[in-house]
């Protein structure tokens, strides 16, 4: 990739949530664009997520920062799923978005590994994903302040997860 393009190039983390039949994804950016929502009965909810960024950022070349196994599968070795896999569909229209993104606006996926990296970009997106399943919200001052604090965090993902404790119990 040219250095003007690298220069260009967005850095987001994806992130989808599964819960008791309710999904949701999360889109966290470098730029501190935030974005979630519930996911469609049946999709994956991390694709959800992928499918979300690229339609976001259609013309820029992206780093995608994403911990599912089966994206990296899917969308870098290109593995094509068993036609059995219930979203097929849903690989082929991202397969389809990435296609038509070569050579002008290219994606490169990175493999987080969350539970050693403690990435703080993917911290955000995965309590996203939670906000995205629960239908739960913070005020749009709040949820910046709360990235923000997550972002700055020693240990990233252990503060998102305290946020999420802390919505799901709060103190009496």
């Amino acid at each position: 990739m040219d250095a003007e393009r690298i220069e260009a190039r967005l850095t987001i983390a994806v992130d989808g949530s599964h819960h008791a039949g309710h999904s949701g994804f999360g889109v966290a950016s470098e730029s501190g664009a935030l974005f979630y929502g519930a996911v469609r009965e049946g999709e994956d909810a991390e694709f959800a997520a992928l499918e979300h960024a690229l339609a976001c950022y259609p013309e820029r070349p992206l780093l995608v920062r994403t911990d599912s196994h089966e994206a990296i599968l899917r969308f870098v070795s290109r593995v094509p799923p068993k036609p059995s896999n219930a979203n097929v569909e849903q690989i082929a229209r991202i397969l389809a978005a990435l296609g038509l993104r070569e050579g002008s606006a290219p994606v490169e996926f990175h493999h987080v590994r969350q539970s050693q990296q403690q990435d703080a970009l993917h911290a955000v997106a995965h309590l996203l994903s939670f906000l995205g399943r629960t239908g739960r919200s913070l005020p749009e001052g709040d949820l910046t302040a709360t990235a923000q604090m997550i972002l700055g965090a020693p240990r990233p993902d252990d503060a998102a997860h305290a946020v999420v404790k802390d919505m799901l119990f709060p103190s009496i």
